[in-house]
């Protein structure tokens, strides 16, 4: 399986690009002054700062995160932005969080799954419940990879690669379309879902350039041939400004009974 992690820069860019995206699973969760949530699997604290804002001075965040340069980071984030007297980094395991049942009044998890193995996406989940309490909302953010479509001439090469970055450079690359039927079978109430576009126009700033290409090499599931011929293409695309690219992210969020 390929190596699930992605850098701090990596997550501090595509923030900025995911405005819109991240602002509507802070409304999805329904947060109020005064009340408690948390964010799993922070990162570098690009989502747990801003919701300082939402939780007011009498609230509190708290993001978990399974890496300690991710917890460092976004303690020093907080800081910068001067809200870390209520935004708390802890370094977790997110299939055995260290709270109390019932701890938060709404609990959010963005494109955490999709670097998840698929078996522990039930255990997670069921961790979110838990540590969730009762009437409070439960918000997952995660990317559907096979949505991705990017223009290249050679479509069956774009979708052999599309389909080995959703099946092996991310664990759990389908992730985003699990949830509307998972949280419905765990009984969750006013499920609501909702779809976001993410459009890509640099092809070297996009997960389809070097990343892709040296797993995608190493498994030997493309030629050098097929490496190169998609590498000069795209960059040529970009450079006329003519590269397209997009893959659907979705939102679920739902009530805890």
């Amino acid at each position: 399986m390929a190596e699930a992690y992605v850098d701090v820069k990596y997550l501090q860019e595509t923030a900025a690009a995911l405005k819109q995206f991240k602002t509507r699973t802070y409304e999805l969760m329904r947060i109020q002054p005064g009340h408690v949530v948390l964010d799993m699997g922070c990162g570098p604290g690009v989502d747990t700062v801003p919701m300082a804002e939402y939780v007011g001075t009498t609230g509190r965040v708290l993001g978990v995160d399974s890496d300690q340069e991710m917890i460092k980071n976004a303690d020093e984030y907080a800081r910068k932005m001067q809200v870390s007297e209520r935004v708390e980094h802890r370094l977790a395991d997110v299939a055995a969080l260290p709270f109390e049942s019932g701890a938060f009044d709404a609990c959010r998890a963005e494109r955490l799954f999709q670097v998840l193995p698929a078996s522990a996406c039930q255990p997670v989940f069921a961790e979110m419940l838990r540590v969730t309490k009762s009437g409070g909302w439960i918000v997952v953010a995660d990317t559907d990879w096979a949505t991705a479509s990017i223009d290249f001439p050679d479509a069956a090469l774009e979708r052999k690669l599309i389909r080995f970055f959703g099946e092996h450079v991310r664990p759990n690359g389908y992730a985003g379309r699990q949830f509307l039927h998972i949280m419905t079978q765990r009984g969750l109430q006013d499920v609501e879902f909702q779809v976001f576009p993410n459009v890509q126009r640099q092809f070297t700033q996009s997960p389809f350039d070097e990343w892709l290409l040296r797993e995608a090499l190493t498994a030997q599931a493309i030629s050098h041939t097929d490496a190169d011929f998609w590498k000069t293409t795209l960059t040529e695309r970009e450079a006329a400004g003519e590269f397209y690219a997009t893959v659907n992210m979705v939102i679920v969020g739902g009530r805890q009974a």
